[in-house]
């Protein structure tokens, strides 16, 4: 393998490196797919060095970097297997259903669940960076604080859904379905801080962060839906969009 060959494939790695750690908690399994691609490019560079001490170096490097990332994310998804687990030993609360309104605050399970109203928007600024909704589509947000009611800690696994006056249903959205802004500043964009699924909250603290949709700029949000996990069960809220 050429010298310059190596430095294109040792510079790809690095950027699937980055990318994976950029998708770690929205989604794991992309995760591993490109670490895994980073470390087959590392054991390709050492095979076909053909005794080039540098191509051999930037393959040890980026074989090196590539299992120290894998190795990283598969902690990371142990850990949430071992979070399921250690969830499922804990009984069920009454209160697996309810519904309420945004705003407001309700009890669901373990928790204590303050919403805020809805902010749209076309903008979202996350950690010194700027986002855009795709041509069509704009961004809804609720910020959210969940307390734990429990006498144990317990991890706030949440999923969400939001439902259109048009009968549509939107999953949560992560900044992959958002446009990055290079060097442009926006001073009404919306502020995303992410709910942590890896937090460990315990008995009368709280977590905070905020969830994000994108759907069509015509469209009007109706209902929000919440499906938060307690021991084996998961209860649910249907929240009204004021």
């Amino acid at each position: 393998m050429k010298v310059w060959a190596a430095v294109v494939l040792f510079v790809l790695s690095l950027l699937l490196l980055l990318f994976s750690a950029a998708t770690l908690y929205y989604n794991a399994w992309i995760t591993l797919f490109l670490q895994i691609i980073a470390l087959l490019l590392g054991i390709a560079m050492i095979s076909k060095s053909e005794k080039r001490t540098s191509v051999k170096a930037l393959g040890i490097i980026t074989t090196v970097f590539s299992g120290l990332a894998l190795f990283n994310t598969l902690t990371v998804i142990a850990t949430a297997l071992v979070v399921l687990s250690a969830l499922s030993s804990h009984g069920a609360s009454s209160q697996c259903f309810v519904t309420a309104q945004a705003p407001s605050t309700f009890k669901l399970g373990y928790w204590q669940i303050g919403i805020s109203a809805p902010e749209e928007g076309r903008y979202v600024y996350y950690q010194g960076s700027y986002y855009k909704a795709p041509p069509g589509y704009k961004v809804i947000m609720f910020k959210v604080r969940a307390t734990n009611l429990d006498q144990d800690s317990h991890y706030f696994i949440a999923s969400w859904s939001l439902i259109t006056e048009d009968g549509m249903s939107y999953g949560e959205a992560t900044l992959l379905k958002l446009n990055f802004l290079f060097e442009e500043r926006v001073a009404s964009a919306l502020v995303y801080e992410p709910l942590s699924a890896l937090q460990q909250v315990p008995p009368g603290a709280s977590v905070e962060g905020t969830v994000m949709f994108v759907i069509p700029s015509n469209a009007t949000p109706k209902t929000l839906y919440l499906s938060v996990t307690e021991g084996l069960n998961r209860c649910k809220a249907e929240i009204a969009i004021q």
